[in-house]
């Protein structure tokens, strides 16, 4: 058996453990075995520490001290820890737990179930993943699109425990279509847009923290095309394991920009926009360690972003004419 193998075996069978043992555990446990494993991945990842703290550097510049950044990554790495024993964790008693651990105010209810067509964009802050799960347990018929994770095997489990509470989950390949007819019957998707997508994969440069960073416009082409409403938001974590959901801000139809020369790219620019900003109000829950900032327009000074940044690759059949 390959090594290869081995390693995937021993992935499945540490995920089919959590989903045993983890839901039967107390929650302020959980919340201590998050902190544990993020302070002790936050130790153990020097070179990730460099991406965060890189990144850091180039949302807040000398706004914040190192200190401070330090301190944000830190509390990262424990939020992140979070995220990955909570997808197991709230699969047991689902609605119970969501029920008592998920606030939802009036004012994210009143943005968010009600009826009509709506695309929520969210980022990796917080915990994605159990905001889509609660908005579908609280009624809302709601489809999120997934990347497929590299072992088959362990997708299919984290698959499973995501779609508990009634929320359709969309594999990206081929998703447009699946998309579009649920939006045109009047229902909410959800998407995860703080990502890198590659020119040579259709991405376009937006501004973030004040530098270009590639990004697909496909939540921006999506809205355009079925004259869908944004909606902006995150569940951030609080004390004693409690969650609680952020201001919902939107982007109407009325609002996008029908005339601009490029109105994908004008409107993914206010997406990107909207991210930030929430980014920035919550800073100790977004994944820092990403290199969000990976390509850089070619011709750029590459001296204004982040160690691990290069120039991007061409679109996908345009020739190099140099």
């Amino acid at each position: 058996m390959r090594f290869k193998d081995i390693r995937a075996s021993i992935e499945v069978a540490l995920v089919r453990f959590g989903i045993i043992c983890l839901p039967a555990l107390p929650r302020p446990v959980i919340v201590a075995m998050a902190a544990a494993m993020g302070n002790i991945g936050y130790v153990a990842t020097p070179g990730q520490r460099r991406i965060g703290m890189a990144n850091l550097d180039i949302m807040f510049g000398d706004t914040l001290s190192r200190r401070a950044k330090k301190r944000i990554l830190a509390a990262s790495y424990r939020s992140m820890a979070l995220v990955i024993l909570d997808i197991l964790w709230f699969a047991r008693h689902t609605r119970e737990r969501i029920d008592r651990y998920v606030r939802l105010d009036p004012s994210f209810r009143d943005r968010v179930f009600v009826e009509g067509a709506a695309i929520a964009v969210t980022a990796h802050l917080g915990n994605w993943e159990l905001l889509g799960m609660s908005v579908a347990a609280n009624g809302e018929h709601l489809a999120s699109v997934a990347a497929t994770l590299k072992n088959p095997r362990v997708d299919e489990l984290f698959l499973e425990k995501r779609k508990v509470t009634g929320q359709v989950i969309i594999p990206q390949a081929g998703a447009i279509r699946q998309l579009i007819r649920h939006l045109k019957d009047g229902n909410k998707v959800a998407l995860v847009m703080d990502q890198n997508t590659s020119p040579r994969d259709g991405g376009i440069f937006v501004r973030v923290g004040g530098l270009p960073a590639t990004m697909s416009p496909f939540a921006a082409a999506l809205a355009m095309k079925t004259k869908a409403t944004l909606l902006f938001g995150v569940l951030v974590p609080g004390r004693g394991g409690y969650y609680t959901a952020s201001p919902v801000t939107t982007i109407e139809p009325a609002d996008f920009p029908w005339d601009a020369e490029d109105p994908a790219a004008e409107l993914s620019q206010a997406i990107a926009a909207k991210l930030e900003a929430l980014i920035r109000a919550y800073p100790e829950y977004w994944c820092w360690v990403y290199k969000r900032w990976k390509h850089y327009p070619p011709g750029d000074d590459s001296g204004r972003y982040p160690f691990y940044s290069s120039a991007a690759p061409q679109p996908r059949g345009v020739k190099d004419r140099a």
